[in-house]
């Protein structure tokens, strides 16, 4: 096939696939059908024509972004993905428990200690899918605890999420995990 020598082209930079909307680009600006990316990027053309599928693996070569290179760039680009998705129309938790898994169990193995910084990148990105229910704690019967909590979407920040322990104090402002991490 043409892509088993790269000496068919005169650079990398020549060559181009067409992506899901049959719009030439070069493979660096296209992702694989990976679970993570799939999850990101549902709907939208940032991946090869369907039917270039089997010949992913030979693009990486050429830069075609794949789940095992997954770095803080690519991530972001997933989080805000979802995060513009869940604003326009309605995003199954299961995208975003997929994302979020991603930032619980890749991303730290991705960031080194000198990079710590780069966490709060993903601060204001909205891909965490959060519980409805505002209040775990018993409440009294009489109480409706969304009348006193500040009005948050299905999907939150990591800025906007808290742990259980902390529920006393910020539940007014803060959402619970619908996938708390680990789960």
């Amino acid at each position: 096939m043409f892509l088993e020598n790269s000496q068919n082209f005169q650079s990398f930079e020549t060559l181009r696939v067409p992506d899901a909307n049959l719009v030439l680009r070069h493979p660096r600006d296209l992702y694989a059908h990976d679970r993570l990316f799939i999850s990101a990027f549902e709907g939208s053309p940032e991946f090869i024509l369907s039917e270039f599928v089997d010949i992913e693996s030979r693009l990486f070569t050429f830069g075609m972004k794949r789940e095992a290179d997954l770095d803080v760039n690519m991530f972001t680009a997933c989080a805000g993905a979802l995060a513009h998705a869940s604003t326009i129309s309605y995003v199954d938790p299961e995208r975003a428990r997929i994302v979020f898994e991603a930032y619980c169990e890749v991303l730290p193995f991705r960031i080194s200690s000198y990079q710590r910084h780069l966490w709060t990148t993903l601060d204001n990105l909205r891909f965490i899918s959060r519980d409805p229910s505002r209040r775990k704690s018993s409440v009294p019967i009489d109480l409706n605890p969304d009348i006193y909590a500040k009005p948050l979407p299905a999907n939150v920040s990591p800025s906007e999420v808290m742990l259980p322990e902390f529920e006393p104090i910020v539940w007014t402002q803060r959402a619970h995990f619908l996938h708390p991490p680990g789960e």
